[in-house]
């Protein structure tokens, strides 16, 4: 689950009244950019790009897949993989 830190996300995802899923937007192997003219060259099959200006950036999500009690962080981002793990521990 992503809760993204920008006003217009949040913004939209009120409106619509349930979550918004997203990848990032940038092509597969290119490093991810905060320019929405760069993202629209990248992906220039995109049916909509809303332009909210350049975003401050910032580190990646961090990836983590659950399967039953088997938990494996795919890519540590934002949050670190310990702080992943002590989030899973059941309260005492």
């Amino acid at each position: 689950v992503r809760v993204p830190a920008h006003d217009v996300a949040r913004e939209l995802a009120l409106a619509f009244g349930f979550p918004i899923t997203a990848t990032s937007a940038n092509a597969s192997g290119v490093a991810p950019t905060a320019d929405p003219d760069e993202v629209a060259r990248q992906l220039p099959a995109l049916e909509c790009l809303i332009d909210a200006g350049r975003l401050a950036g910032g580190p990646p999500s961090t990836l983590v897949q659950v399967d039953g009690e088997h938990v494996e962080v795919l890519r540590e981002g934002a949050v670190t993989r310990t702080r992943v793990l002590e989030s899973l521990v059941p309260a005492r």
